[in-house]
């Protein structure tokens, strides 16, 4: 399997359906009954140079906290105007193009369901982050460490009703002038628009989203994060660590050799973990890295 088949992230956009705009905040913040089709970008981080899969996928909302896939539709995907290609859903509603950046920088990759609409700025679109092999990389989770919901939780809590952490914004703010940043959620990434949403509400800084579907019972959560994460280890060697919220998050990083900064006002078992911080809020996190 292709690496660039294993380092899909996501960032998802609201998309036109026959020329019907309806957007992805007004589909998440509304009353309960809101319908409607939900065409979802999936971010990558990736080196300039190397092929990546552009994965889209469109559904309908059928009811609150549920959704069906759209099958057989056509999903074009876009860069600045220009067409890139374009590709039929499957049966999951999944649609996907390869796709190859030339060097370093960010990429929006714009998705529309409509041919006509396909070269106009949207809603939709997906992030491609593009940096150097040997880049410094910080992982941040978001549930619980930027806000203080959970995954489960998210989806049906306001955007504007749902305060990000005291101190997370500056602190990030600062650490992405030096790092690129990674957020990860541990969401399947059926949410993700509202993810996106709500991190440009509360203005943090532009970085990739990567949804790693992690399990609710922390041990086995923690072997699949720590997987992801030698996966991405695999082609970003410089990854500095990641900031999480338990013991959970902190093993799937020691198992990789990673430093990590867990920000919790709970006990922590620390016990056969290297290379760990506990703080109880972010500005004890600010404190640490302008130090260094």
């Amino acid at each position: 399997m292709h690496r660039w088949n294993l380092l899909l992230c996501s960032v998802c956009s609201l998309a036109f359906v026959e020329a019907q705009p309806i957007t992805a905040f007004k589909l998440f913040n509304r009353g309960n009954t809101k319908r409607g089709p939900l065409l979802q970008g999936f971010d990558v981080i990736t080196t300039p140079g190397e092929d990546v899969f552009l994965k889209a996928m469109l559904s309908r909302v059928v009811a609150s906290g549920s959704s069906e896939a759209l099958s057989r539709k056509k999903i074009y995907f876009y860069l600045a105007g220009q067409r890139l290609g374009e590709s039929l859903t499957s049966t999951a509603g999944i649609a996907g193009i390869k796709y190859s950046a030339p060097k370093v920088g960010d990429y929006r990759i714009g998705l529309s369901t409509s041919r006509r609409d396909a070269t106009k700025i949207t809603d939709s679109n997906l992030l491609v982050r593009v940096v150097e092999p040997r880049a410094f990389l910080l992982l941040v989770d978001i549930e619980r460490v930027l806000h203080e919901s959970s995954s489960v939780r998210f989806p049906f809590i306001p955007n504007a009703e749902l305060p990000v952490m005291p101190q997370a914004v500056e602190t990030l703010t600062a650490l992405a002038e030096s790092r690129s940043l990674v957020f990860v959620s541990s969401s399947g990434g059926g949410e993700i628009q509202k993810i996106k949403d709500w991190l440009a509400l509360r203005q943090l800084p532009v970085a990739p989203v990567l949804c790693w579907d992690l399990p609710s019972n922390p041990e086995k959560a923690s072997l699949l994060k720590a997987e992801h994460i030698r996966m991405l280890a695999g082609m970003f060697p410089n990854i500095l660590g990641g900031i999480g919220n338990r013991r959970a998050d902190a093993v799937a990083l020691n198992s990789n050799g990673l430093a990590s900064y867990i920000i919790t006002r709970d006990p922590l078992d620390k016990s056969e973990l290297a290379n760990l911080k506990v703080f109880t809020g972010w500005d004890e996190v600010m404190t640490l890295f302008d130090s260094k």
